[in-house]
């Protein structure tokens, strides 16, 4: 998403973790399981527009963080989040947002506001896999 390459976002609140869970490397949808624990934060641009940020249990995310390949985003009803975590790991993006704490956490902390933000409906990036940013 070239559109927020080398945005700068500041770590507003953490929120609690999810259990993500899917199948990597099986066979005929046998074997491959995988659940990790992702750390679950919410960013703010500068204008005060929110974004989720999932970050692997592993690492630890940076207080302000600039959006590059390091990166990846997903989207969920045209709304765009962030993951933070070894590419390798290859969820898709339905995963991230199927839990109720963070479609909960999507009302609260107003991720409706990136819409308007950046000017652009992502609900054609809609796939299966997350993107690099």
């Amino acid at each position: 998403m070239s559109q927020f390459r080398g945005l700068k976002i500041e770590r507003k609140t953490k929120l609690e973790s999810v259990s993500i869970s899917w199948k990597q490397g099986s066979l005929l949808g046998f074997g491959g399981d995988q659940t990790h624990i992702y750390k679950v934060y919410i960013y703010a641009f500068e204008n005060g527009a929110n974004i989720l940020l999932f970050c692997q249990d592993s690492m630890s995310p940076p207080y302000t963080i600039e959006i590059d390949e390091k990166l990846q985003c997903g989207f969920q009803n045209g709304e765009m989040f962030l993951v933070l975590h070894d590419k390798s790991r290859t969820p898709f993006q339905f995963r991230f947002v199927e839990n109720e704490n963070t479609i909960a956490a999507w009302a609260a902390y107003g991720m409706k506001q990136l819409k308007h933000f950046v000017g652009y409906d992502f609900s054609w990036v809609a796939g299966e896999y997350l993107r690099d940013c």
